[in-house]
């Protein structure tokens, strides 16, 4: 997948970071000024083809702004909803691990169990579900790895990948627990784990004990190997003299793990409040997901679990982008204030701002896909 090439110059980049992305916490609710700036600058960049997406700010459970801007649909015109559920590429990731959370409060597993328990072919003994978890394992990325046995008409799935891990054997960067670098295989091995040990596919697991639980009606795990999708589907697209095309999924979208969770902003915000209660695994067990990681030394890192840790115990993020998707989620949870943007035009600089929030140097090409 090549790197998405946004086409915002310094100004406007400044001004959506500023005024959307790193507002500081202060109530919303008082400041509607606020409020009416942001979506000046929103409409002022779609007017422009610089921003086709959905936004919504929400501070202790009620919605102060939310609105749709452009088109869901490149091939149909249609109009985009509160409700249209983006590809939300990275920001699936906290999606896994609260799969994985509840597995545990099931008892059906650990965090330090070995991942060859429950994968013998994985081939490296000594990482663990908690390693996959907090980015810590040493796994090199599966593009590099997936690209070079694939043709054409192939697309990837997670047997496929893990069938390439136990033939090729990549050699680790680095062993597990010594360092942190975000990868994406972490995810995906992550997701084949929470399959075999359920006993069901990622997508059946997460509509029969997130999506459902929370009536998240355009919430739901997609990827190209299913046979239809919801309605509700936005697609990824660019513009090219003026006109949107197609940017939407690839040959590696039979995987899950990583990303290929699709979802609105006004669901998501459901989301984002139930994580204060005790709905999906109880308020201990979040906790943990957004609590720094520590490494084999006991320094801590600023991921947890599937969650970028700002200033532990007061904001966390997640930013994600993958072909014309860019996505990110900020939490304020000291103040319980939220912001979410959902884009689909190629143009949202995802992997600045996660550098930003997370605090990481993306490494590899990649990684700046999140």
């Amino acid at each position: 997948m090549p790197i998405v090439c946004f086409r915002v110059n310094n100004a406007i980049m400044k001004k959506i970071l500023v005024l959307v992305f790193f507002i500081p916490a202060f109530s919303f609710s008082q400041s509607a000024k606020k409020l009416q700036r942001i979506d000046s600058v929103l409409t002022y960049l779609n007017q422009r083809q610089l921003f086709n997406g959905t936004v919504l700010v929400g501070e202790k459970g009620k919605i102060l702004y939310e609105k749709a801007f452009g088109i869901a649909n490149p091939q149909t015109q249609e109009p985009l909803t509160t409700n249209s559920a983006f590809n939300l590429a990275s920001v699936s990731k906290q999606f896994y691990t609260m799969m994985i959370m509840i597995l545990k409060e099931q008892g059906k597993l650990n965090y330090d169990d070995r991942v060859q328990k429950y994968l013998p072919s994985f081939p490296y003994a000594t990482i663990t579900i908690r390693h996959l978890m907090n980015q810590t394992s040493g796994l090199p990325e599966y593009f590099d790895i997936a690209a070079g046995q694939m043709n054409l008409l192939d697309t990837l799935n997670n047997e496929i990948m893990l069938a390439l891990l136990a033939e090729k054997k990549p050699a680790l960067v680095f062993q597990p627990g010594e360092q942190w670098q975000y990868c994406n295989t972490n995810y995906t091995t992550l997701a084949s784990v929470l399959e075999k040990v359920s006993g069901t596919t990622a997508d059946r697991f997460f509509q029969q004990h997130i999506a459902g639980p929370l009536k998240l009606k355009n919430t739901y795990v997609y990827h190209l190997q299913l046979k239809s999708y919801p309605p509700s589907r936005v697609f990824g697209l660019q513009f090219e003299n003026q006109k949107p095309i197609l940017n939407d999924l690839v040959r590696f979208d039979g995987i899950v793990g990583d990303g290929n969770v699709y979802s609105s902003v006004e669901d998501l915000y459901k989301w984002d409040q139930a994580l204060y209660t005790d709905k999906l695994v109880k308020k201990a067990t979040f906790q943990e997901a957004i609590t720094p990681g520590k490494l084999n030394n006991g320094e801590a890192t600023k991921y947890g679990y599937g969650w970028g840790i700002v200033e532990p115990g007061k904001i966390v993020s997640h930013t994600g982008g993958w072909v014309g998707f860019g996505t990110i989620i900020i939490r304020y949870i000291d103040k319980n204030q939220t912001i979410i943007l959902l884009d689909n035009s190629s143009n949202f600089p995802s992997s600045w701002i996660g550098k930003k929030h997370l605090g990481r140097k993306a490494n590899h090409p990649y990684q700046q896909l999140i």
